[in-house]
């Protein structure tokens, strides 16, 4: 018993150094399995979202899925305007109309 204590007292900053190494490591394996859960997680749903509109393209919702996405890239366009001093200029433009600007 009296070698441990000795051992301790000689390399206390080693035994130390290998205590917050082995929480860093768990801390790291820790947000690791909370990752993977949510991946897991994420991509199970983006399966089901697939297969439900796989689903609704089968079922004939394509005309309607098809005017959604034109109604969404022409609200994006309007703001842009053809006309204009820049690119960058439209683009300022574009950020303020959905603020109110």
């Amino acid at each position: 018993m009296n070698d441990i204590s000795d051992w301790v007292q000689k390399n206390w900053f080693e035994l130390g150094s290998l205590l917050v190494q082995c929480t860093i490591l768990a801390t790291v394996a820790w947000y690791g399995s909370k990752v993977l859960r949510f991946l897991r997680a994420f991509f199970q749903y983006q399966d089901a979202v697939r297969q439900r509109l796989s689903v609704e393209n089968a079922a004939g919702y394509d005309s309607e899925t098809a005017g959604f996405w034109h109604d969404v890239i022409a609200w994006l366009q309007a703001p842009m305007g053809s006309g204009g001093p820049g690119p960058f200029r439209r683009a300022v433009r574009w950020l303020q109309a959905p603020m109110g600007s």
